[in-house]
């Protein structure tokens, strides 16, 4: 099953290549959020996330293998569209909302496309 988003906006904050890490909302975060977060408006339903570290992630065609999903990622992406993409290594005690990846920090641009490909 795969869900995709297209990013709509990209906050004047958001994108800091020392933290290696993108914030993710949706249109609903608030005016101070969006400054920080690349927002992502969802092209299917989102009502059925299901990631875990079987799980992939395409980003611009790139593929961002899943090493670990935290506790609140699944619902917290099923409602308002809100997870931390770290590309970096898990830690020891990794944070509930992020997910961390193997590979490069992408360069986003309106219009990328997110794809979240999970098992069935």
């Amino acid at each position: 099953m795969e869900i995709t988003a297209e990013v709509t906006f990209i906050g004047n904050q958001a994108v800091d290549e020392q933290t290696n890490f993108l914030l993710l909302f949706d249109e609903s975060a608030s005016e101070d959020l969006q400054q920080v977060a690349i927002i992502q408006h969802f092209l299917t339903s989102r009502n059925q996330f299901k990631l875990d570290k079987h799980a992939q992630l395409i980003i611009d065609q790139t593929l961002y293998p899943i090493n670990f999903v935290g506790d609140l990622v699944n619902s917290q992406l099923s409602t308002i569209g809100h997870a931390v993409l770290a590309f970096d290594k898990c830690p020891a005690e990794p944070l509930p909302n992020s997910i961390y990846l193997d590979g490069p920090m992408p360069k986003l641009h309106l219009g990328s496309k997110i794809v979240y490909q999970m098992g069935d």
